[in-house]
């Protein structure tokens, strides 16, 4: 089935974050769009939320980042890569709080590596809202 993709300034966003189309709930790809056509970025919206995937792309058409939301928020993980196309980073992201990350140079060369301290405040607002998942070493 075809991607049904519309352009952002086509569509209608209420102050929480709820996106319409013609009067109904989006469900599809909200995009925009270079001078020449080509796909800037694109996001998916399922029922009238930001819910799935992320692309940002440059002139050429290559991924510069991918993202997954839910909700809203990111949640689940998340990439970026250099225009040689190594990667930049990798992510993981529960109800928009970095849990773990890595990033590299463009030579490939680990240049950090994150995780979030167990004691955190903020793993304790993830489980209150149900959002937590420990993480593997």
């Amino acid at each position: 089935m075809e991607k049904l993709r519309v352009d952002w300034d086509d569509l209608d966003e209420t102050h929480v974050n709820q996106v319409f189309y013609k009067g109904q709930y989006f469900t599809g790809w909200a995009c925009t769009f270079f001078e020449d056509g080509g796909i800037e970025d694109e996001m998916e919206f399922r029922d009238g939320a930001q819910t799935g995937l992320y692309y940002q792309y440059d002139r050429h058409g290559r991924l510069l980042r991918e993202e997954h939301y839910l909700y809203g928020s990111l949640h689940g993980c998340a990439r970026s890569w250099h225009i040689n196309g190594q990667l930049v980073s990798e992510e993981l992201y529960q109800g928009s709080v970095l849990m773990k990350e890595r990033q590299w140079d463009m030579q490939g060369t680990l240049i950090r590596d994150y995780h979030i301290e167990p004691q955190d405040s903020r793993i304790e607002f993830l489980k209150k809202l149900n959002l937590y998942k420990q993480l593997p070493d």
